[in-house]
């Protein structure tokens, strides 16, 4: 029994790549490893430590923590064979498992970085719309915080129970990160994310009415909310760009350049989100802090070196008269 499911799963993934990345395929491999290790490895994870230790942030929103770890989560899949060293262009079998749990991990990234964008526009229209809507936002944003990631776990189950139903469908023909050649699955992902994009696009015009209507007084209370919901959409389009590109690659799988683009979602997540004045102005306070320090100490220096009395010192000063030698010897 044990002979015959060793037999059923290959060791290797040994499917020829369909991505050509030419003689200068390490470079393009190191390029695209440097935008996902950039933003969703470094810049993300400084990003989601302000929200969480900094202090004098006003607004901790849930929903944009989630969006951002969501974010973290989908560079980090797509990180896993660069970690493993299983990658390069020349040389590209990793192993099985590994390949069918990141392949598992990037679909349902896919949908968790989609879902958890609209379920943030949503909570956003909540918080804004207020009334009626504000008395049950408890019981709706914690079904927000949580569908996005049961949607999560449900595609990336799915991908593992296909990859072990057929282990040819395991795939690494896009060379960058191991996928599936499963047209059910592909397109059962497009068509959530697609939804998802439909109900951003529907809250943020929603948004946009609400705010059209209301008075200056009720546009100055909820600024903060706007300014959130423009960088939302500005990242959802930048998204759904990325989310076509991806899939308008099946069609021509040897075009390089959509795969780089696709690289720098976790980059634009960082800049849209870290942007923002408030983060800004505490990162500022959080550099100069020590940098004053320097100055203050600097000036010290310059102004103890600059005085007059400091030329003087005890080397400088005439030594005491020494007294008489009969005296001395006296005192001995």
């Amino acid at each position: 029994m044990s002979a015959h499911s060793h037999s059923r799963f290959p060791s290797r993934v040994t499917s020829p790549p369909s991505v050509d990345l030419g003689p200068n395929g390490d470079e393009v491999l190191r390029v695209y490893y440097a935008f996902v290790v950039l933003g969703g490895q470094i810049g993300l994870p400084i990003l989601l430590a302000t929200f969480f230790f900094g202090r004098g942030l006003k607004q901790r929103c849930s929903g944009l923590i989630s969006v951002l770890v969501s974010f973290f989560l989908f560079a980090t899949s797509a990180l896993l064979l660069f970690y493993s060293g299983q990658i390069s262009s020349a040389h590209s079998d990793p192993n099985f498992t590994l390949c069918l749990i990141q392949a598992s991990l990037i679909y349902g990234c896919i949908v968790l970085v989609a879902s958890s964008i609209a379920s943030l526009m949503i909570k956003i229209w909540i918080e804004i719309r207020g009334g009626r809507f504000r008395n049950c936002s408890r019981t709706v944003v914690l079904s927000l915080l949580c569908v996005p990631w049961a949607l999560f776990l449900v595609v990336q189950i799915a991908t593992i129970i296909l990859g072990t139903a057929s282990p040819s469908n395991v795939s690494i023909q896009r060379v960058f990160f191991c996928d599936m050649k499963s047209r059910k699955l592909s397109h059962s992902v497009a068509g959530i994310t697609i939804i998802c994009v439909a109900v951003i696009l529907y809250f943020g015009v929603a948004i946009a009415r609400v705010l059209w209507n209301s008075s200056r007084q009720v546009m100055a209370t909820n600024r903060a909310s706007l300014h959130l919901a423009i960088r939302v959409i500005i990242l959802t389009v930048y998204a759904f760009i990325t989310f076509v590109m991806a899939w308008a690659v099946t069609l021509s799988p040897k075009t390089i350049f959509p795969y780089i683009f696709f690289s720098t979602l976790p980059l634009a997540a960082f800049l849209v989100f870290g942007m923002q004045m408030e983060v800004l102005f505490l990162w500022w306070s959080i550099i100069k802090s020590p940098l004053q320090t320097c100055k203050m100490a600097r000036r010290q220096v310059e102004t103890v070196y600059a005085s007059p009395e400091s030329s003087t010192t005890t080397l400088d000063k005439p030594l005491p008269p020494l007294p008489p030698n009969g005296n001395a010897a006296a005192q001995v």
